[in-house]
């Protein structure tokens, strides 16, 4: 288990038991003291050059543990905790399939690309509730993606970083 510059954000070595037939690993269970209950479990599937997010709750805020499945991704990190020292600040974190998980703590906003075709599996501290979806463009706080990178019309209508605080 690796700590990030955003506190309480985790990159965790999962334990990975292999033989001749492939592998076993556990994605999460109690001995992972660190983590806390999980109440919804969720399954997405994106194809090559997709885009999703930067996606929060600013009511029943969700924490995050992400697992990719298949493929890889650059997972994307965004601190909206006011009193967080690294308020603001974003993270790219690069997560690849067999034995990683990124656990991304209540507050934060979080998307990703899939850099191939990728199915992630994330468990969430909140059930999702729609009308405290909340999301900041990603394009506001990297200058990476480019017109070449998929999103969903609702994802580009995003407000940007200092349009959503203005808000406040």
């Amino acid at each position: 288990m690796s700590e990030k510059k955003i506190p309480g954000l985790f990159k965790i070595k999962l334990p990975l038991f292999p033989d001749d037939r492939g592998f076993f690993s556990v994605l999460s269970c109690a001995d992972f003291s660190m983590l806390p209950l999980f109440l919804q479990s969720n399954l997405s599937y994106s194809h090559e050059g997709v885009v999703r997010g930067l996606h929060f709750q600013d009511v029943m805020p969700q924490g995050k543990l992400v697992t990719v499945l298949q493929g890889a991704v650059d997972d994307y990190v965004l601190d909206l905790r006011p009193d967080s020292p690294a308020f603001k600040q974003f993270m790219t974190i690069p997560l690849e399939e067999r034995g990683e998980s990124l656990y991304i703590p209540e507050g934060c906003a979080h998307g990703f690309l899939a850099k191939r075709p990728t199915l992630l599996h994330y468990s969430c501290t909140n059930i999702y509730v729609p009308e405290y979806d909340k999301g900041i463009n990603i394009r506001s706080v990297t200058d990476f993606l480019d017109d070449d990178h998929r999103m969903s019309d609702k994802d580009k209508a995003l407000p940007s970083l200092s349009d959503y605080l203005k808000k406040d």
